[in-house]
This record gives C-alpha cells, sequence and structure tokens, in this order.
C-alpha cells in the first residue's frame, strides 16, 4: 500500500506528464508512453515521448533539485532516456525538467549515449544471471528511486 502522501507525488508527476504531452498528442509520428521491454535483460518500462529521431523523457522536480538540473540532466535520466533510445533505434533524448514549485520547463538535447546503454545491460546481465543461479549479485547498492520498480527487490531487500 502507497502512504497518501506518497500517492499525492505520484499524481503530481502523472498531470505534469499529461500536460506536458498533450502538445504532441495530435501528432501521427508520436508515440506516447511507449512501451519498452527487453526480455533478455529483463528491463521494462515506459518512454514519455518517441520521435522519429528522438526520445523525451520527463521530469517533474522541486526548486532545489530543478535549479541543478538548468545546467546539465541527472546521470541517471542520462541512462534511461539513453537506454529507452537505443530500444527505439533513436539518435537522440531530450529530458524536459518541470519545476513543481514555479512552472518552469527546462530541457537537455543529447545524443543517445550507447557507453551507458552498455553499462547498463551489462549490469542487468550480472543482476540476471545470478538471480537465475539462485544467488544474489555482490554489488547491488539499494536505491529505492531505482530498485523500487524492480522485480527483485523483495530479494534484495527484504522487509526487517
Amino acid at each position: 500500500r502507497i502512504p497518501p502522501n506518497l500517492r499525492r507525488i505520484f499524481n503530481a508527476g502523472h498531470i505534469v506528464h499529461e500536460i506536458l504531452q498533450r502538445p504532441f498528442e495530435e501528432l501521427d509520428s508520436m508515440i506516447i508512453e511507449g512501451l519498452v521491454l527487453d526480455e533478455d535483460y529483463r528491463i521494462k518500462g515506459h518512454s514519455d515521448l518517441i520521435g522519429e529521431v528522438s526520445i523525451g523523457e520527463i521530469k517533474s522536480a522541486r526548486h532545489s533539485a530543478y535549479s541543478r538540473y538548468i545546467d546539465s540532466p541527472k546521470e541517471e535520466h542520462i541512462k534511461q532516456a539513453s537506454l529507452y533510445a537505443e530500444h527505439y533505434k533513436r539518435e537522440s533524448i531530450e529530458i524536459l525538467y518541470f519545476n513543481k514549485n514555479t512552472g518552469g520547463v527546462c530541457s537537455h538535447v543529447l545524443p543517445t549515449d550507447m557507453e551507458k546503454v552498455t553499462e547498463i545491460k551489462e549490469f542487468a546481465s550480472e543482476v540476471t544471471e545470478s538471480f537465475d543461479k539462485k544467488e544474489i549479485p555482490d554489488r547491488i547498492p539499494y536505491v529505492k528511486s531505482t530498485c523500487g520498480n524492480c522485480p527483485y527487490e523483495k530479494v534484495c531487500q527484504p522487509k526487517k
């Protein structure tokens, strides 16, 4: 069960996505919330916007985090967007940040980072191989924002 305060945060994020995705709904060349599924690496997600040459990821942040993203995007966001772009064979990524306090928007357009994609897939390979052997991999730092969507979260971090 998700606590009410977290549910409100998630709902706000969904509203931000809806606001920023709506202008693209009429474009035949744009896919909204495209499924990313790689069964070999057991990776699953949804790309917010998929265009002809790039994909777009929408992120909402409070002002203190947003102010850090004005100059450069968060590393994890580049990895996620690059992985999705590689899946859809897109050349570039655009990460849009929405300031929850002011409504401001900034964006960064970057080439798809294939080094980061390789890094993610190598890590995913290690994790899946370990779990197939019923072993816990050595180097998994638990991060709720990343691990929270992983089907193996309960194995790595059993309830105390």
